[in-house]
């Protein structure tokens, strides 16, 4: 049964959110639990905003997360109902369902005007709640086409890094929760404070910020575009021909391409191939000068773009992301 929100509940309260309930279901990502532990950690002493952090679950006890680490949760839903923020993370949990207790928790805290956070495969565990249908939303992009047809009203946006619909954000991996967040701060805090958390929180985090993509820019011919440009990211496209497809002219199709994305063309094609190849680093043994023709650059524009984004060349960012495995499975 799902809880809806009454008509005459107005717009969210304005007041930064202070409480932060972190719902855990057995499987609860380890590597997206540290991110959101990482973040919303007391800092009051430094100068930063404090928040509250609770660990929920359905029952108080111990959660085992996907690593078999022990969690001990001391909260139930009835915490989740009360918080300023509740945050669904990534999870190996399957099936993707949640309780009636806690989409009845869930749907308390949104009608009283609290923000409602997921990320990865939590985004899936939140759409069962129905507060994503009529909305855009994303998820990984494995779980994309699962999430459509198990709730054909929500629009599903999966090359969108993460998605601000005002009381309602999503993100669509385990490792962009950090740029979630960072936004939500920058949202809710203002830009200095949300770049000192992340200073404190993630020292290695070097990355420029993922641009949302929020609610009402889902265009449907950039979105058509967008998948249609990410299965040729090995081949030469220009401006004039992603522009042509979208049957615009290139003037038209950069203004709207920058007003839904918050960037350029170009840059979005060179995210996007920086992406796949870390995702081949990250899976397959491939060598390195194989997996940069594969996303359309040479060898030596690949390290380039790999020292400007992570500081490393693509050979220690494999290394790097193999000895951390939690990056992986909570997806």
């Amino acid at each position: 049964m799902e809880l809806r929100r009454p008509a005459d509940q107005g717009p969210r309260a304005s007041k930064p959110f202070r409480s932060v309930a972190v719902y855990l279901t057995p499987g609860v990502s380890s590597f997206g639990l540290s991110i959101v532990s990482s973040v919303f950690v007391d800092r009051s002493r430094q100068g930063l905003p404090r928040f509250d952090l609770l660990m929920c679950a359905d029952d108080t006890g111990v959660v085992h997360t996907d690593l078999g680490w022990r969690v001990d949760v001391e909260h139930g839903p009835a915490a989740m109902a009360a918080a300023d923020l509740v945050i669904v993370p990534p999870t190996a949990q399957r099936p993707l369902v949640l309780s009636h207790r806690a989409i009845d928790a869930i749907w308390k805290a949104h009608n009283r005007g609290s923000i409602v956070a997921a990320f990865c495969s939590g985004s899936v565990l939140l759409a069962e709640t129905g507060l994503l249908d009529g909305r855009p939303a994303t998820t990984h992009r494995s779980l994309a086409s699962h999430l459509a047809r198990r709730r054909p009203s929500v629009r599903v946006e999966p090359y969108a890094p993460y998605v601000d619909a005002g009381d309602v954000v999503t993100g669509n991996g385990t490792a962009i929760g950090i740029d979630m967040f960072l936004h939500l701060l920058q949202r809710e805090y203002g830009t200095a404070i949300a770049h000192a958390v992340v200073r404190e929180s993630i020292a290695c985090y070097t990355a420029a910020p993922a641009r949302p993509w929020v609610t009402g820019s889902g265009d449907a011919d950039l979105l058509e575009l967008l998948s249609w440009a990410r299965t040729r990211l090995n081949q030469p496209l220009s401006v004039r021909e992603m522009a042509r497809h979208a049957s615009m002219s290139p003037r038209t199709f950069a203004r709207r391409f920058r007003a839904a994305l918050g960037t350029t063309p170009i840059a979005w094609l060179h995210e996007q191939r920086l992406d796949q190849a870390e995702e081949l680093l990250r899976t397959t043994d491939k060598p390195i000068s194989t997996i940069a023709h594969e996303v359309g650059f040479q060898p030596g524009q690949l390290r380039a773009h790999f020292m400007k984004r992570h500081g490393v060349p693509p050979n220690a960012y494999r290394q790097s992301a193999r000895e951390r495995p939690a990056d992986r499975r909570g997806r």
